[in-house]
């Protein structure tokens, strides 16, 4: 069966008015990069890289993400699937939400990659039924332990799955994350979703950006296991030198003999050099479309910043 391939991309929470208590200053525009501009090229070099690799890619998104990414930056996904308007914005700093409504609309078998992923190779394929496939597990990483410290002090419902914090704790990073199991696909979405909407007034009493990866990531592992589904990691890392496993996923220099994958995490983003590299390979392999989105570039930029 054919293996869907999938991105998906909630806007709306970056362009609401910041008197409605939203995200605020540049992480409403730049996804994290330092620029606004160094995200929306980041956009379109992802999906021209995943588009020369599978050649059909949806996008599962808003009507504002489906303006930004088709109509002004001229991506030519497969198929466009606008149902992220759905989703109520005052949950704007739970930003993985848009990725939990995107997987439980995908079609499985699929794989969903995140807008910050470049591709040398195709990732891990399928090769039994019931199988998770993800970018790298992940191994005691503070951000999990501080917040689940916080979600049992103060959030009122809790999934049966992250009640008890282990010494150790084993989670998976989507970057890219891929199912072949509709049954997991349901329970796990169905979970993350209560999880977030049953705790509605209490999210502001935590730190909403580490939340993102207990409801998306720690809580998938911990379902996945559960179930005793196939659990596929694209990339071994270390268990015990995070700082290593970071820089592991901005290697250029290995690019593309000996790196196949590249995904800038956290304060990765903010490094002039990775942008000067994403700069350089983006040119370097599809010219006319890096200078066709450079031309476009100012007109994303007042897009998103211009409230509705």
């Amino acid at each position: 069966m054919k293996t869907e391939i999938y991105q998906s991309l909630w806007l709306k929470p970056a362009l609401v008015s910041e008197k409605e208590g939203f995200l605020t200053g540049n992480q409403r525009f730049n996804g994290g990069w330092y620029t606004p501009e160094l995200y929306y090229l980041s956009l379109a070099y992802s999906f021209y890289k995943l588009k020369f690799y599978y050649n059909n890619v949806s996008l599962i998104c808003d009507k504002y993400a489906k303006t930004l990414l088709v109509d002004i930056l001229g991506l030519t996904y497969e198929n466009v699937i606008i149902e992220l308007d759905k989703i109520d914005t005052s949950f704007s700093k739970s930003w993985a939400l848009g990725k939990i409504h995107a997987y439980s609309i995908a079609t499985a078998p699929f794989q969903h990659y995140d807008g910050d992923v470049f591709l040398w190779a195709k990732t891990k394929l399928f090769t039994t039924k019931n199988e998770l496939i993800f970018q790298n597990y992940e191994y005691n990483e503070t951000y999990y332990r501080d917040s689940l410290t916080e979600i049992h002090e103060k959030l009122s419902f809790i999934p049966d799955e992250l009640k008890n914090i282990n010494k150790n704790i084993v989670s998976i990073n989507a970057g890219v994350i891929g199912c072949n199991s509709p049954d997991f696909i349901k329970e796990y979405t169905e979970t993350a979703l209560e999880f977030v909407y049953a705790n509605s007034n209490y999210l502001k009493f935590i730190d909403q950006g580490r939340f993102n990866t207990v409801f998306e990531q720690l809580l998938c592992y911990k379902i996945a296991k559960r179930r005793k589904l196939k659990m596929t990691p694209n990339l071994r890392v270390s268990k015990t030198n995070n700082t290593a496993n970071l820089n592991k996923f901005t290697n250029f220099y290995g690019v593309p003999e000996n790196v196949k994958y590249i995904h800038p995490l956290g304060f990765k983003k903010k490094i002039d050099l990775i942008g000067a590299h994403i700069h350089k390979w983006f040119n370097y392999e599809f010219p006319i479309e890096y200078k066709v989105t450079k031309q476009k570039i100012s007109d994303a930029v007042e897009y998103v910043k211009k409230p509705i």
